[in-house]
């Protein structure tokens, strides 16, 4: 009986190392390429907004609006699901695919259960990514220009996002445009940040009379 149960507590722990280490990597990705901070709050400051005819909508036949639910019986179960410890009503899901030759990560972002914003990550050279986002121009019908060269955003006519940037990885966001309730997320947010602001300029007060 004793050997079943230092069997069953090696599994256990077996199990809850996977997770943890499943759980950093996932967070590694989210905490790189924040796009909720990033692009509701519009920390990074975009250098060219492109406005496109064509609507923009994320792959895998998934339309904003929907919820967590029917994302799953389209997508099946996450390999990973994030819960935003600050704002709980904000969840992610987060898949991995592999469509034509890409590999990518897929993030789905729920906000009260509703589907706003999607995001692909590609761990692609830098000729790969620029051969996606010249597709990504053509389907979208606008000029490549120096878009392979900074920072970017294509708008559709009802304020859908699509977001492009490239650092140690190709991402690409896609946001709603129509989800009214995104302004209270970026509230949220804002609120969280001075917050821990204060809390950061108190710290640093207590360690300046330390000097």
């Amino acid at each position: 009986m004793e050997r079943f149960r230092k069997i069953r507590s090696f599994f256990r722990a077996k199990r809850a190392i996977q997770y943890y280490d499943r759980e950093s990597y996932f967070r590694s990705i989210y905490s790189h390429y924040n796009y909720l901070e990033n692009q509701i709050l519009n920390i990074e400051k975009v250098k060219d907004i492109v406005i496109t005819k064509r609507r923009i909508r994320f792959g895998f036949d998934l339309e904003f609006g929907l919820r967590s639910k029917q994302i799953l019986e389209k997508l099946g179960n996450p390999h990973f699901t994030y819960s935003n410890r600050s704002i709980p009503e904000h969840k992610i899901y987060f898949f991995k695919r592999k469509v034509y030759k890409y590999k990518m990560k897929v993030e789905v972002h729920f906000f009260k259960d509703v589907f706003f914003m999607g995001v692909y990550t590609f761990d692609v050279s830098k000729d790969e990514a620029k051969a996606i986002m010249e597709d990504i121009c053509t389907k979208y019908q606008i000029e490549l220009g120096s878009f392979f060269h900074q920072k970017n955003k294509i708008v559709d006519q009802i304020g859908s996002t699509l977001d492009i940037d490239f650092k140690l990885n190709l991402v690409v966001a896609y946001i709603d445009g129509n989800n009214k309730e995104i302004e209270q997320l970026h509230n949220r947010y804002n609120e969280n940040i001075k917050i821990v602001e204060r809390k950061k300029t108190g710290a640093f007060q207590k360690f300046y009379e330390l000097l």
